[in-house]
């Protein structure tokens, strides 16, 4: 909102009726107890509060997005592995099962490649 100069274009960017995002404002004006925002008709500025807020507020926010991102990709972790066709899908397998059991989290893929695929 700080960059959008409006309500409706800040509502429209996070996916909100510009009523919902108006009345989260106000409460959060309340309760920080400071206006955030001068409002123009339809226009809207920072205030100094506001500025500060919004100053602070940037690398929190950052940092919840690596947080968040952190914890989606955690257990998602995949391995390919590529082996030759000397070996069998079950030989291979069997070199490779004692770090399945041991990772029940990972996702392991076996593909036959050739040595210069490898």
């Amino acid at each position: 909102m700080a960059d959008s100069g409006s309500f409706t274009r800040a509502a429209d960017a996070v996916h909100l009726s510009q009523q919902a995002l108006s009345s989260s404002v106000r409460q959060l004006e309340s309760d920080l107890g400071t206006m955030l925002f001068t409002r123009d008709g339809r226009r809207i500025a920072l205030t100094p509060a506001g500025r500060a807020l919004a100053r602070e507020a940037r690398p929190l926010l950052a940092a919840a997005r690596t947080v968040r991102e952190h914890v989606r990709s955690a257990g998602q972790h995949a391995w390919v592995i590529g082996h030759t066709p000397a070996l069998s899908g079950a030989e291979a397998y069997s070199v490779i099962e004692p770090a399945v059991e041991a990772f029940p989290d990972v996702s392991f893929t076996l593909r036959q490649m050739y040595p210069a695929e490898l």
